[in-house]
């Protein structure tokens, strides 16, 4: 669960993340980051109302990965 901000780590891999998409339960885009261009970054969620949200993450190989969020 997360209150303001949320962490993103890729671990044990030499990819980096190329964006990061968060979206609600109905498929809505409601953020997204582009162009990170390393394997590490920190997401401001606070104006995120409460509930269930997916984040996807997208490699600069284009690999993805869908986590599942809650927000306090």
């Amino acid at each position: 669960p997360a209150n303001n901000f949320i962490q993103v780590n890729l671990q044990n891999t030499s990819e980096s993340i190329e964006s990061i998409l968060i979206t609600d339960l109905l498929g809505k885009n409601v953020s997204r980051t582009e162009n990170v261009s390393s394997n590490y970054n920190n997401i401001d969620v606070s104006n995120l109302a409460q509930g269930i949200y997916f984040v996807e993450i997208t490699t600069q190989n284009n690999l993805k990965l869908i986590k599942k969020l809650i927000k306090k």
